[in-house]
């Protein structure tokens, strides 16, 4: 559920600069770190 939730703020910021996929490269790296962290906290539980 919270991956879900992820993802449908990842497809609205990427709307939000009306790109396939494609986010200027800091903005990407941010949300890759944040998913990352998501990921590493999820582990611990």
């Amino acid at each position: 559920m919270n991956d879900d939730n992820n993802l449908r703020k990842d497809v609205e910021i990427r709307s939000m600069f009306g790109a396939k996929g494609k986010l200027p490269k800091g903005i990407q790296e941010k949300l890759d770190q944040r998913k990352s962290n998501n990921n590493e906290e999820s582990k611990k539980d």
